[in-house]
């Protein structure tokens, strides 16, 4: 079977083909393709429509936010247009082809799991958002968790989570707060970002020169996510992290020791075995976003059943 996956939980849509034989699910990397955002469904169509043929057997969504029934949109934070559109249903008709919609962070974690074959591990995706998924002997322990979204901050100043709530590890320590981070600490040390350079580019260089400012983001943000480890591992016997997205890609090989070492030091005593045993490493995969495409054609296999 042939089925098109549809990746929407960053900026943009990218589609690719996958190839289902039995269980086992790859993508085609020729078929890659990619759109900027969509910001109406007619937009949507624009792109899709290019995408449809007549080998393919079904759609499946990886989509950002909250959906009910693997079908209709509740909380798509890239676009609030689509909420309350039953998008698996509306996909349906256009085009003829069984669609489900399924949570971006339930795919990518289904993908890691097939592209790692780790079965006990903390699935991650580090990039503007955060979000995280765990597999416990090879199952995904739920798939509508979103343990990027756990308060760790109580004070009345609390940042807001993209989410709408206020004080969440996703609003403090994923990209969009990463980044006003870094230009309020050069700008305070008269060393701003240079006019259009990435931000997190700008801290990769200035962190290789030891800079203070740089050094102090890095120990931060190693901070916050060796207490997010702890928190899970105390909760959760996994035997590796297994992450995906942009700051994690270019931030874990400088933060690993330092996450490590703050994990450690936060999960409860009797414990501390679970962090040490604890393999961090990126998603493997020939094309950007491979896991998604893969868990997404699987989730479609295993919900057709």
């Amino acid at each position: 079977m042939i089925v098109l996956t549809v990746d929407t939980g960053g900026n943009g849509i990218r589609t690719c083909e996958v190839e289902i034989d039995g269980q086992k699910c790859r993508a085609l990397p020729e078929t890659l393709s990619e759109s900027g955002p969509a910001r109406s469904l007619e937009e949507w169509d624009a792109h899709l429509s290019r995408q449809i043929h007549a080998g393919l057997d079904g759609i499946s969504y990886a989509a950002a936010g909250v959906i009910e029934q693997n079908n209709k949109m509740l909380d798509w934070p890239n676009g609030h247009w689509l909420d309350g559109t039953e998008l698996g249903t509306w996909t349906k008709d256009r085009y003829g082809l069984l669609t489900y919609v399924f949570n971006d962070m339930e795919a990518a974690a289904t993908g890691m799991a097939e592209l790692t074959g780790e079965a006990n591990f903390l699935g991650v995706t580090f990039s503007s958002g955060w979000g995280a998924r765990v597999f416990l002997n090879g199952r995904m322990v739920d798939s509508a968790a979103e343990l990027g979204h756990l308060t760790v901050d109580y004070t009345p100043n609390a940042l807001p989570c993209p989410c709408g709530k206020v004080g969440h590890y996703e609003g403090i320590f994923a990209g969009v707060n990463m980044r006003r981070e870094i230009h309020k600490l050069a700008s305070r040390a008269n060393m701003p970002v240079p006019a259009g350079m990435e931000p997190g580019q700008y801290l990769d260089q200035m962190y290789a020169k030891n800079v203070i400012w740089a050094v102090a983001i890095y120990d931060w943000w190693s901070r916050g996510v060796g207490l997010w480890l702890a928190a899970i591992a105390s909760s959760f016997p996994i035997d590796a992290v297994v992450y995906k997205g942009s700051q994690g890609k270019y931030m874990i090989p400088h933060c690993r020791p330092k996450i490590l070492e703050y994990a450690t030091g936060g999960i409860i005593g009797g414990l501390e075995p679970r962090i040490e045993r604890l393999r961090i490493m990126e998603t493997p995969g020939n094309i950007l976003n491979e896991e998604s495409f893969v868990g997404a054609g699987i989730c479609w296999n295993q919900t057709t059943w």
